[in-house]
């Protein structure tokens, strides 16, 4: 009697392990289910397959935090662009996060901060919306690229959800071929070509402790592309370019901002010297001083904007008391 109560058991054992193996399983192995076996590429390029009673395709990475409506992968966009979607709660901070729209280079073409349109102190998903202006460059794809909030700063709460975009098709058809009146047919001038630099801002929202408190820090730095005529000092310019202020009302939207220009602040020379660049400044009217957030801030655009250049390693500030707190 106890041989056959012992057998009985060990087969009640071995059918229970049976179903959970076969259930820990099922959704890893299509076939378990009948499933095809197709695959769906994400956003992010990995692949998922086909699982479950209903032979849907799992989530894929990202997608159980945030879900990107509008556009969908691979449309082709314009500008403004209308952006919507739901997220988890989490992915907010004071209901909000920033989107931004980057080149095939990884150049920044625009930014925007997506609001949430409910409660977003909740674990579920809350609808958001944004609308991003951007400039269109020479790239045929982007990638849009959502950011989630993270005041802690720390790199483990850092998440982004990329979706790659198009601009639609550049003409590459040569210019003898295409049908133009006189009035707009040019040919192409030899004259030098404006070169492509890069301004940094400052962003509060990208630079927030856990409590909301702006840190003033490098993270806070964003960076627009602009252009300069072809000149002799690129490096003076470009500084000049940064110290006249001109963000444009779409960079304001998305939370750019700075204080330059300063009053009667000037650059007066720029001089490289082995990797190290000596910028000299005039500040009759010590527009320069301040609390030390914000001339830490100040201090980082001009330095952030300077190492652009391949050959700068260092930059010294002159007189040594401008920006100081």
């Amino acid at each position: 009697m106890k041989k056959i109560l012992f057998g009985g058991t060990l087969l009640f054992l071995v059918f229970i392990l049976s179903a959970c193996g076969s259930g820990a399983n099922k959704n890893a192995n299509p076939a378990f289910w009948g499933c095809s076996e197709e695959a769906k590429i994400c956003p992010d390029g990995s692949t998922v397959f086909r699982q479950g009673e209903n032979c849907e395709f799992a989530a894929c990475p990202k997608q159980d935090m945030i879900v990107v409506s509008a556009p969908v992968s691979g449309e082709i966009i314009s500008s403004p662009l209308e952006i919507k979607g739901e997220a988890r709660g989490s992915w907010f901070f004071e209901a909000s996060f920033v989107v931004q729209l980057r080149d095939a280079k990884d150049n920044l073409l625009g930014q925007a901060v997506a609001t949430a349109s409910g409660d977003w102190m909740t674990e579920d998903f809350v609808p958001f919306s944004a609308t991003l202006n951007f400039s269109l460059g020479t790239d045929k794809e982007g990638t849009l690229v959502f950011i989630k909030n993270n005041p802690s700063g720390l790199p483990e709460n850092s998440a982004e959800f990329s979706l790659p975009v198009s601009f639609g098709p550049l003409s590459d058809t040569p210019l003898e071929f295409l049908d133009l009146g006189p009035e707009e047919l040019s040919v192409p001038s030899s004259a030098p070509q404006n070169q492509a630099v890069k301004i940094y801002y400052y962003n509060a929202l990208l630079d927030q402790d856990e409590a909301g408190n702006l840190k003033c820090s490098l993270a806070g730095l964003s960076s627009v592309n602009r252009e300069i005529s072809p000149s002799e000092n690129p490096i003076e310019d470009t500084i000049n370019l940064l110290i006249n202020g001109g963000l444009t009302p779409a960079e304001i939207e998305a939370g750019l901002s700075t204080e330059f220009p300063l009053s009667e602040f000037t650059l007066e020379s720029a001089e490289l010297d082995n990797g190290l660049l000596s910028l000299t400044f005039s500040d009759p009217e010590n527009t320069t001083v301040g609390g030390s957030c914000r001339v830490n801030v100040l201090r980082s655009q001009i330095e952030e904007t300077a190492k652009q250049f391949p050959e700068v390693a260092r930059v010294q500030i002159f007189p040594l008391n401008l920006f100081q707190p």
